[in-house]
């Protein structure tokens, strides 16, 4: 038993080897991502969470009942891998390590490990950017700039939108990618995903979670441009931009994680569990 224990260990620690070595490209890229884009700086906490959903489902790991059908999965992954990478679709070839390495948990431990650990490698794919987010953004802003426009007409408060840019009275806004939405939606949309993980409910009610993330998120991210947009209108562009901008993210991200908290009850998901 101990001879199958450490022999085990050390494939599974060669294979690790191997796996950095072939993915090193796309590890570098990922880590690049985090740093530079914004809407995925949260990419850094991705893969500890993961080792927390891994811990977690610890018990079904004690027990190996490997599965031959990894086997065909893993070279699926490698494929995937080896045509992405000379072309550099970099999100193809990430997706691609977060599968094999799904694929190797079934080969090695089977099944019930994978079924155990599926959170893990939930939230390991969505630390992947999404490609095109540079053609996505623009039209996000000038779907932003004129719900925000709408919303300021309705309060009273003349407001013109052109393109991505809401001209006041006094002052013109351009909505950037910063106000888009796009951070706080890949944001909430993973801790949505985290939040169903460590919840017990029904498998319906966890979906639901999910989805309700998106909404919210969009919803919360016209009400922080909109008031933005209004306190700027009655306090002047500096305060908006150097007070407002700056303490609405948090204050309504927390209000939007309040009520994906509230939603979760609403669909029997409400006692959490950690171990």
């Amino acid at each position: 038993m101990r001879s199958q224990r450490l022999i085990a260990t050390i494939s599974i620690g060669g294979g690790a080897l191997i796996g950095l070595a072939l993915f090193a490209g796309t590890l570098r890229w990922l880590m690049d991502s985090w740093l530079t884009d914004p809407n995925y700086s949260h990419g850094f906490l991705v893969p500890f969470i993961a080792a927390f959903f891994i811990w977690r489902a610890r018990d079904a790991f004690r027990v190996r009942q490997p599965s031959t059908l990894g086997l065909p999965l893993l070279a699926l992954a490698l494929l995937l891998h080896l045509f992405a990478t000379p072309l550099r679709i970099y999100p193809l070839s990430a997706l691609a390590l977060v599968f094999g390495v799904a694929a190797l948990t079934l080969l090695i431990w089977g099944a019930p490990a994978l079924r155990a650990s599926r959170y893990a490698f939930i939230t390991l794919a969505l630390m992947i950017p999404i490609p095109f987010i540079d053609q996505i953004s623009p039209t996000l802003e000038a779907f932003t700039a004129r719900v925000a426009t709408s919303s300021l007409s309705l309060v009273g408060t003349p407001a013109v939108t052109l393109g991505s840019q809401v001209q006041l009275s006094s002052i013109t806004f351009e909505i950037g990618a910063a106000c888009s939405g796009l951070r706080s939606l890949a944001s909430l949309v993973t801790l949505a995903v985290v939040f169903s993980g460590i919840v017990e409910g029904p498998r319906w009610g966890k979906g639901l979670i999910v989805l309700a993330a998106v909404p919210i998120a969009i919803v919360a991210n016209l009400l922080r441009v909109t008031s933005l947009l209004q306190f700027a209108q009655m306090f002047g562009a500096a305060a908006g931009l150097e007070y407002y901008h700056t303490y609405s993210s948090p204050v309504l991200f927390l209000i939007a994680f309040s009520l994906l908290i509230i939603f979760a009850r609403v669909v029997r998901c409400s006692e959490i569990r950690f171990a």
